[in-house]
């Protein structure tokens, strides 16, 4: 049974490998594979690794690449991919794979896959039920309340210390980079004195929402630990 292995001499591992557990086993995976590699290290990189294997029909050209460059190829698909990559190579490091154990890894990564992918599919519907429902003048505050678990009262200040908000004797506002992007700057009254505060763009509100789903917002103590939104997630 042929093995799968790390060159001993110069701890690479083949391309041919590397496309099969990020792309799959299809006809044309490791062209593929290729093209994308010359994207990601660059072909002046890619010079340095390849190697011309002899076919009775002729001569085939295939990449060995070193861990960095293997584990960079991976995370140009997903973090996921990356770590079976790093694990392969840690497994190949000790002995080395058939090809029953790289189909088990294969099989594996094409879950992750498929995972990945589900989940983009999801926060693009998400985003798309958020243009549908969107209201113009909306707080960050308001829009929170909607995000399970957020601590409402501690958002802005959460945002003012990401550097998005600045404090102000008249209220809280976007900063430059943030203004007309994520934020609009309106005046509103409040107790007979008129306030600044920072209203939400669209753009803003899926930014916002991706920050949620990142745990980058100050959550409160009696938390579920769940991630949902009352009324994008349906």
């Amino acid at each position: 049974m042929e093995l799968i292995q790390i060159n001993p001499e110069t701890q690479t591992m083949s391309s041919l490998d590397l496309a099969k557990l990020c792309v799959g086993d299809a006809k044309d995976a490791h062209a593929n594979f290729v093209k994308k590699m010359k994207k990601v290290l660059g072909e002046d990189m890619l010079v340095n690794f390849y190697e011309h294997i002899k076919y009775a029909k002729g001569t085939r050209t295939i990449y060995n690449l070193p861990e960095r460059e293997a584990c960079l190829m991976a995370m140009s698909y997903s973090y996921e991919l990356q770590a079976y990559v790093y694990d392969a190579w840690q497994a190949l490091k000790n002995k080395p794979m058939n090809r029953k154990e790289l189909a088990l890894m294969v099989i594996q990564a094409e879950e992750a896959k498929e995972r990945a992918e589900l989940e983009v599919t999801r926060l693009q519907g998400v985003c798309n039920t958020i243009t549908a429902q969107f209201c113009q003048g909306v707080t960050v505050p308001k829009f929170c309340k909607q995000l399970n678990g957020v601590n409402v009262q501690q958002v802005n200040n959460a945002l003012v210390g990401m550097g998005y908000l600045r404090r102000t004797n008249n209220g809280i506002v976007p900063v430059a980079y943030a203004r007309d992007r994520y934020f609009k700057e309106v005046q509103a009254e409040y107790n007979g004195k008129m306030c600044a505060k920072a209203v939400l763009t669209l753009v803003g509100a899926k930014w916002l929402y991706r920050a949620y789903l990142s745990r980058k917002l100050p959550m409160r103590s009696n938390w579920d630990n769940k991630m949902s939104h009352l009324v994008f997630e349906l």
